[in-house]
């Protein structure tokens, strides 16, 4: 097994209400394999209007997975009203 610790880092938006205090879902897709969902728990001051956030991802198997083919992002709440993060790249 060939364990990593990475990072990923979120750039969020400058429109109206582009920041998020919901805790996030992430999914590294690979070549060969994809990983578990990662949960990211972010504090207050995080993932807000023009903000560029960096989050630690622990123990990622990167032999079993192979090359990065694209990862999957969600929030865990959507509210109608509040529904509006803007990622602009992670």
């Amino acid at each position: 097994m060939c364990l990593k610790d990475w990072k990923i880092t979120f750039y969020t938006g400058d429109k109206i209400w582009a920041g998020t205090d919901s805790e996030l879902a992430l999914q590294i897709n690979g070549e060969n394999d994809f990983s578990r969902p990662i949960l990211i728990i972010p504090r207050k001051s995080q993932l807000e209007i023009q903000s560029v956030d960096t989050f630690p991802i622990k123990n990622i198997d990167a032999k079993r997975l192979g090359k990065i083919k694209s990862i999957t992002i969600s929030k865990q709440h959507s509210y109608a009203f509040f529904n509006d993060w803007q990622l602009l790249k992670a």
